[in-house]
């Protein structure tokens, strides 16, 4: 229970970080003019941000569905 949730935050840090890198990166090549680059940082960030929700989601409904199961085990 403890390394789901570990797991959890885990991915919940990566998400921030990755919001922060890749907007850092992607507003430094805008500045410089470097289009190329702007667009590749800025999609990146997107598609590992969004990956990195639904790992947190699948992470989160394990979670939920373990500490659901574990409170009924222990009612009994």
């Amino acid at each position: 229970m403890k390394i789901v949730s570990g797991a959890l935050w885990v991915t919940l840090i990566c998400i921030g970080l990755d919001i922060l890198i890749y907007g850092a990166m992607s507003g430094i090549a805008a500045a410089t003019g470097e289009k190329y680059w702007e667009d590749l940082f800025f999609k990146l960030g997107v598609d590992l941000g969004v990956f990195f929700t639904f790992v947190a989601m699948a992470i989160a409904i394990v979670w939920g569905i373990m500490k659901i199961t574990l409170k009924r085990a222990r009612d009994l």
